[in-house]
């Protein structure tokens, strides 16, 4: 487990965003791709942190969620007990799945 970004917010409280060690390695290989996916993770962290105050606003920590960051596909775990994200893998999107890339 690899930190790539922590934040302290309003509380003093440090937000952490954590990844596998081959998770890091996909991001490196595209420039600004992990700051990318940092502020997009903390982005997350942050939502999840405000919906658990709203009645009702339970958040599964224990779910792997996947989203989309440029071409790249995220997956990751949120703990908002210890105000953390873990990014299990990044992966690129295949061409013919891409809306934005034609086929053929």
């Amino acid at each position: 487990m690899v930190e790539i970004a922590s934040k302290t917010d309003a509380r003093n409280t440090v937000a952490q965003v954590t990844t596998t060690f081959d998770a890091r390695i996909q991001m490196g290989r595209q420039r600004g791709l992990r700051a990318k996916v940092q502020d997009r993770m903390l982005s997350i962290l942050d939502a999840g942190k405000e919906i658990r105050k709203f009645p009702g606003g339970h958040v599964q920590q224990d779910a792997l969620l996947i989203t989309r960051v440029n071409d790249y596909e995220v997956r990751y775990t949120v703990d908002l007990d210890n105000d953390a994200v873990h990014v299990v893998s990044v992966a690129a999107i295949p061409v013919g799945i891409r809306p934005d890339m034609k086929t053929g």
